[in-house]
């Protein structure tokens, strides 16, 4: 977490990175959701739940195309 902090705050300028973990299909703990009405500023979980949600799914249509195209072409 140091070197993310260091990195973050070379990056962009962040003095600080708090982690907030959102499984694929949106799911938040209770301890991210505390962890995130500690931030500054304004944070929506709806919002992480809909990145991880999308990025979910192009991970999985990408897999499946990939599998359709081998399938195709006999591999």
């Amino acid at each position: 977490m140091k070197n993310l902090n260091r990195n973050a705050a070379h990056v962009e300028g962040i003095n600080k990175v708090t982690p907030v973990t959102v499984g694929a299909v949106g799911t938040v703990s209770d301890s991210s959701r505390k962890r995130q009405s500690n931030m500054p500023g304004e944070h929506e979980i709806k919002e992480l739940q809909k990145a991880a949600i999308l990025g979910t799914a192009y991970v999985l249509r990408k897999a499946l195309m990939q599998k359709v195209g081998n399938v195709e072409h006999g591999k």
